[in-house]
């Protein structure tokens, strides 16, 4: 099973829209531009980044709970630390 790595999220229409009239506010001088976020992604969560092998199926089960599956692997991880 290949590896699925974090992809660009999707963003809503009416946040595409807003990020472009800030643009466009910024070009005109009405507005500065260190409030436009160039970044992708989500920003720093404090979680660190690590690879893990893990059973594919119990990469599946947790998949198979749909979105946030890996929130709910977290956790699941922290309680089985006791955490």
């Amino acid at each position: 099973m290949a590896i699925r790595y974090a992809q660009k999220p999707e963003r809503p229409a009416e946040k595409i829209k807003e990020g472009l009239l800030e643009a466009i506010a910024v070009a005109k001088g009405e507005a500065e531009p260190h409030k436009i976020h160039y970044g992708v992604g989500r920003p720093p969560s404090g979680k660190k980044r690590l690879t893990l092998l893990v059973d594919p199926d119990v990469i599946e089960k947790f998949r198979a709970t749909g979105k946030g599956w890996q929130a709910r692997m977290n956790e699941a991880l922290r309680k089985a630390a006791g955490l």
